[in-house]
């Protein structure tokens, strides 16, 4: 879900590394990125990510936090932002979250320390409503607010109203040019795009279509988007 978040936030991503499911047991971080920063939630330049969902999220950062110290050399650390991440909301009453944090980025061990705790994820995930819409129905089976949908899940419904169940080319026949079109302006980040067909859902369709036939990368990019 972070490696979702971070795609649909960051434009220019030159690494990103974030196993899940069993590959999130291999050893080393859990996640690798590189990428020009957005506020603020996407560190500017290279970071390294440990999450933790143990009720203890605020020792597991700390041990994490000490641990990563050690095994990075100093010349990387200070060149690397420290990320930890939790669904845990931070509940320290000794403590604040920002109290922490300034004293790890004071010993200057690494170039910038943040910590995201449950209340910081939960308003990146408002922030990120195709993220929102798919992890809320497929992961923890909700209904997302406010009819958001991701575009996966927008395409399931649309194409089973017809039978047999409608397919991306049937929608794009004749239209390769204004797909690829379409397909460009959305990567390039176009605030308005002017399209006229006789019902909402059918502009929708198109668009959902052109990006489920777009190459891989551009399809994955645009999908958190």
């Amino acid at each position: 879900m972070i490696a979702d978040l971070i795609r649909a936030s960051a434009q220019d991503i030159s690494t990103i590394r974030f196993p899940n499911g069993d590959k999130g047991q291999v050893r080393g971080f859990d996640g690798v990125l590189d990428a020009a920063g957005v506020r603020p939630y996407v560190p500017d330049g290279a970071s390294l990510w440990e999450f933790g969902v143990s009720e203890n999220a605020a020792a597991k950062a700390e041990s994490d936090f000490v641990k990563r110290t050690n095994e990075v050399e100093e010349e990387q650390r200070k060149q690397t932002t420290f990320v930890f991440a939790t669904p845990r909301t931070w509940n320290n009453g000794r403590e604040k979250i920002a109290e922490w944090v300034s004293e790890k980025q004071k010993l200057g061990l690494w170039k910038d320390v943040v910590y995201l705790d449950g209340s910081m994820i939960e308003d990146w995930l408002r922030c990120s409503p195709a993220v929102a819409a798919r992890y809320a129905r497929y992961e923890l089976n909700l209904f997302p607010v406010l009819g958001a949908r991701s575009t996966d899940e927008f395409w399931d419904e649309y194409s089973n109203r017809f039978g047999p169940q409608l397919v991306e080319q049937v929608l794009l026949a004749g239209r390769e040019q204004q797909a690829e079109a379409l397909i460009r302006k959305l990567s390039e980040g176009v605030s308005k795009i002017l399209y006229a067909a006789d019902a909402p859902d059918e502009v929708v369709a198109f668009t959902v279509a052109a990006i489920r036939s777009s190459d891989p990368a551009v399809r994955y990019f645009l999908g958190k988007r």
